[in-house]
């Protein structure tokens, strides 16, 4: 039988405004495909628990404490539901924690202004590395406090720019990479056939204490009367802007040249078979949360796109 998830919400009240009056709400829905369980989330993250929402199946609903920010995003999960659902639950937590860490380092109003898109771009790569770590088999325990972990995720990302973001190259995205990456060599033969057995042997050897499961990411913040998208992955985010449909998102393919080089000086592959190119002959996305298999040779950056929500309906 399908399984059905839905929620709908008020995340902007009813406010007058020099465009007119204003009032910003989502809904989402989605169904469960062939597969055995529903790896699919849908996120609506509130300003204020005052806000009317209802959700029902797999979706997550939270709410925030009046910070003027609302967040609300799709997460298609694979390989298993753990990912998809994990970053629904943390990925506002850690907005705002990343949020407020880079607040306090900055000093002046300038450094501050673009401060919402770099902290909602980190808060993609803390969910990543928390995640990484369980699935890994790393102990609870063995968890870093917040400010380490944010400490951690723009030590990783300082080869972008001033606070941690920027360019598509190497970047962070091979550091810190635990043993069982290190130990596996380039192989000579890139054949989709030999490198996906190189691959599952590699699985296999490593018994069920390492996780599969991955997930893209795409999330629309709302603050005042705009939009900002950020996504990872080939989920896709598309307005409709005085009547034409209008792309918010890119896909995140690995035949994308860009991407490409990036697996590729990762000492990654990129193979195809019917037409479908694949990351190590595995993953047909070149960024994703998750997938710590080969992880090294994906990337956690989000690029972003702002709109005015006066203009634009958003389908996620």
């Amino acid at each position: 039988m399908q399984q059905a998830s839905s929620a709908q919400a008020v995340l902007v009240p009813a406010q007058q405004t020099h465009s007119g009056r204003i009032q910003v709400v989502c809904g989402g829905s989605s169904i469960k495909g062939r597969r055995p369980q529903q790896e699919d989330v849908l996120l609506i993250h509130t300003d204020s628990p005052s806000h009317p929402s209802s959700s029902q199946g797999e979706a997550h609903v939270s709410h925030g404490s009046g910070k003027g920010v609302s967040i609300v995003g799709v997460f298609d999960g694979h390989g298993g539901k753990r990912c998809s659902r994990y970053a629904a639950q943390h990925l506002p937590d850690n907005f705002y924690a990343a949020l407020d860490e880079m607040n306090s380092r900055l000093k002046t109003e300038a450094e501050k202004a673009d401060l919402v898109g770099s902290a909602l771009r980190l808060a993609y790569r803390i969910t990543h590395e928390d995640f990484a770590r369980m699935a890994r088999g790393d102990a609870e325990t063995a968890r870093p406090k917040t400010r380490q972990r944010l400490q951690e995720a723009l030590d990783k990302a300082k080869a972008f720019d001033g606070v941690g973001f920027g360019g598509g190259g190497q970047g962070g995205i091979a550091n810190g990479v635990g043993a069982m990456h290190r130990s596996f060599p380039q192989p000579e033969d890139t054949s989709f056939a030999a490198i996906r057995n190189r691959m599952i042997q590699q699985r296999m050897s490593l018994g069920s204490r390492v996780w599969d499961d991955g997930s893209t990411a795409i999330t629309c913040l709302i603050r005042g009367n705009s939009v900002m998208i950020a996504n990872v992955g080939d989920s896709r985010a598309v307005g409709s802007i005085s009547g034409r449909a209008v792309a918010l998102s890119v896909d995140h393919k690995p035949n994308l040249p860009a991407e490409r080089a990036r697996i590729q000086n990762a000492g990654g592959t990129v193979t195809s078979m019917m037409g479908c190119h694949r990351v190590m002959g595995m993953l047909a996305m070149s960024r994703a949360l998750g997938d710590v298999m080969i992880e090294r040779y994906l990337s956690q950056v989000s690029p972003l796109m702002c709109v005015c929500v006066c203009v634009c309906v958003c389908c996620i």
